[in-house]
């Protein structure tokens, strides 16, 4: 497990580092965390952890040493209340406890 000896090889000094943004942002270092057991591209704990939107950004962003191979489709989040698009992995929202999501334009309706 590759990523998993880089992450526990000495300090880190920038906030910035791909280091730290691996060990943040994707699945490889939070299956590690989790200590789900096995490879994190076939664990089937892992995509039940995170809406499949933010699972599958997760697995295939920019910080990741290998990237998830075949993500699975998913529709896109809406705000409940006008209807727009809402990009997990960077726009600003919230979550009712209906479970309904509210852009930051609506979240105070």
């Amino acid at each position: 497990m590759v990523c998993a000896a880089v992450l526990s090889n000495g300090p880190v000094v920038s906030k910035s580092s791909c280091l730290v943004k691996h060990s943040r942002f994707t699945l490889c270092a939070a299956h590690h965390t989790e200590e789900h057991g096995g490879d994190w591209k076939s664990c089937e704990v892992c995509p039940k952890t995170w809406p499949l939107e933010m699972y599958v950004w997760y697995g295939t962003n920019k910080w990741n040493f290998e990237k998830l191979e075949n993500p699975p489709s998913y529709e896109p989040t809406h705000c409940g209340a006008c209807g727009r698009v809402i990009v997990l992995s960077k726009d600003g929202y919230s979550v009712n406890p209906d479970g309904s999501h509210r852009c930051m334009d609506c979240w105070e309706h």
